[in-house]
């Protein structure tokens, strides 16, 4: 006999519904940069966000905590709110922990800086059910 299993079972696998509607061109936007130091893609992102500001743009800083990057969010007068990163491993616990201050914010728009924090803010995307436009900005 062979056993089947049900197509619910695998509703686990579905994103979490949330009740972001699709945004228009004003969508508030956040930058991501989880960077320990103030290096180039670190600075660059203070520097980003910091003239979308200036333009009028609502702009939410995403760095970690106790870092130069913070220190400098402050003087400067950006919003901002701190992350940790944990390693690959726990890495879905940073990502739900991104996805759930997204959603409390209401972000349309995701700046992505680094390489490496790319793979997060697309598996926060999946767990926002791909509501997120994310771009990603070398500097």
């Amino acid at each position: 006999m062979i056993n089947t299993v049900s197509p619910s079972a695998f509703n686990y696998l579905q994103p979490i519904a949330c009740d972001m509607e699709p945004r228009d061109s004003n969508a508030r936007l956040a930058v991501l940069c989880l960077s320990d130091s103030l290096d180039e893609s670190g600075s660059g992102s203070l520097k980003y966000a910091a003239r979308m500001q200036a333009r009028g743009e609502n702009v939410t800083l995403f760095t970690s905590p106790a870092t130069p990057l913070t220190e400098m969010a402050t003087r400067r007068g950006l919003s901002f709110t701190t992350l940790r990163r944990f390693n690959s491993l726990f890495m879905p616990f940073t990502a739900l922990a991104l996805s759930r201050q997204l959603k409390r914010l209401q972000i349309g728009v995701l700046v992505v800086t680094q390489r490496e924090d790319l793979a997060l803010a697309e598996l926060a995307n999946k767990l926002l059910g791909s509501q997120l436009r994310i771009r990603y900005q070398q500097q």
